[in-house]
């Protein structure tokens, strides 16, 4: 997370995390997963959390898919509010497009909270703005 937000903490409950590969057809493959509550401004920088692992076939990641759980939050002011995702489900969808090969594949997701939140009608949105870097 490098840009500077105006929010005191992100609060995100990951109960799952699903890959789409296609290697001889496309599969949605789930990961083994911690189910983790999270405050996204203590990965800053250098730091990092390893939330899912799993075996997957060789061949290109095109997507994966957080199974959020209750409680996603963003705390503003000492204030906590309800986070929403667009979408109104507990389902967010990350376009990744990289291809797997048969050594260790590793991705670190850098949130951006500035471009990620947004404020409408006094409600509090999450629409993930997240760069991969190998």
């Amino acid at each position: 997370m490098d840009s500077p937000a105006q929010y005191d903490s992100v609060i995100i409950h990951i109960k799952k995390i699903e890959a789409e590969v296609i290697f001889d057809s496309t599969k949605w493959i789930a990961l083994k997963t911690k189910d983790t509550i999270v405050n996204l401004f203590n990965y800053r920088d250098s730091a990092t959390l390893n939330v899912a692992e799993g075996v997957v076939p060789m061949g290109m990641l095109k997507k994966l898919r957080f199974k959020l759980g209750e409680g996603n939050s963003v705390i503003v002011n000492g204030a906590s509010y309800p986070l929403t995702t667009s979408n109104n489900s507990a389902d967010l969808l990350m376009a990744v497009d990289r291809p797997l090969n048969e050594v260790f594949n590793g991705f670190i997701l850098d949130f951006d909270a500035s471009q990620s939140i947004k404020l409408e009608n006094g409600a509090y949105w999450l629409e993930p703005v997240i760069r991969v870097i190998n």
